[in-house]
């Protein structure tokens, strides 16, 4: 049976160009319809550029548990804050983000400090991106950084560390 899916590099661009497609009409929609555009992407997602589609969807499924109970309690400690607490928009930026750590970010796979120390500059920027498009708002903006660059320090580390488990897992050589 022949692969339909197209070849690395053009997955990894692909990959790469869709994330920034899906991270702009979650953002500047930021309502349900964010879960409907999220489906859709995940769909394309394993459709075309997933090479272990099962293994993959363990970890974006369990990765992205973990990355929304951190934004529960990032609202919880005022963080991060909204009209009506957690916005179930922001729970499709995590399927979406955990995406790229096997294709267009998989090469930080191994680079555990350049993953700490882009996760904790670059992820507190993209949610400054997202407060400045969407109705969420920083309570300490300052505070609010810190915070949030302490998690992704560890927390992208510890996602390649989780992936390469899963990829080592005998239960998940699909």
């Amino acid at each position: 049976m022949h692969d339909k899916r197209p070849a690395q590099r053009t997955r990894l661009i692909a990959n790469a160009l869709l994330f920034q497609l899906g991270w702009w009409a979650i953002v500047l929609t930021h309502n349900l319809y964010s879960l409907f555009i999220i489906a859709i992407y995940l769909a394309v997602h394993f459709w075309l550029l997933a090479e272990h589609r099962v293994r993959e969807a363990v970890f974006i499924a369990l990765a992205t548990c973990l990355g929304a109970l951190v934004d529960l309690l990032w609202f919880k400690l005022g963080i991060l804050q909204a009209e009506g607490g957690y916005p179930l928009w922001l729970l499709a930026l995590w399927p979406l983000f955990l995406s790229t750590l096997y294709h267009s970010l998989a090469w930080l796979g191994g680079q555990w400090l350049w993953a700490a120390l882009l996760g904790a500059v670059f992820a507190p920027l993209s949610y400054w991106g997202g407060v400045a498009f969407t109705p969420v708002s920083f309570a300490d903006p300052w505070l609010s950084t810190l915070a949030l660059g302490a998690f992704w320090l560890v927390y992208l580390p510890a996602c390649f560390k989780f992936k390469q488990y899963l990829s080592a897992s005998t239960a998940f050589r699909f």
